[in-house]
């Protein structure tokens, strides 16, 4: 009988200790599973926002070679900066080459989702460079 109980005892650590493995992996998981949420959530909304500030960029008469900025309390966290550059200039207008970058902080680790495109302006409009 003695040594019945004995294995009964054993059975029940080997099966606590295999139980505690199984559990820390699955929460290691689960944790691992919520950061990449955290940062597919902060990544969209950057997209977001680049695509708001490119849109807002593009309604402009006239462009400056850069500038940057925030998304005010709304977005705290979230700041950008773009770069024009004229790509190509005619008599009549100028293809204007934006660069923009959105850059924000996940877990402390910086990171940035970047948008670049073309806009046709009439001449005046890129004139005065600063």
């Amino acid at each position: 009988m003695k040594s019945k109980t004995g294995y009964i005892l054993l059975e029940a650590l080997v099966g606590v200790a295999i139980l505690s493995i199984v559990i820390v992996a699955a929460i290691q998981t689960i944790a691992a599973g919520l950061a990449a949420v955290e940062e597919i959530k902060m990544q969209s909304i950057a997209v977001t926002l680049a695509q708001k500030e490119m849109e807002q960029l593009g309604g402009r008469d006239a462009f400056k070679a850069s500038e940057s900025g925030d998304f005010g309390v709304d977005w705290p966290g979230y700041t950008w900066s773009q770069q024009s550059a004229v790509s190509q200039r005619t008599n009549f207008y100028s293809l204007i080459d934006i660069k923009l970058s959105v850059a924000y902080k996940v877990r402390g680790n910086a990171r940035s989702m970047n948008l670049e495109s073309l806009f046709v302006t009439r001449m005046p409009a890129v004139q005065n460079w600063n």
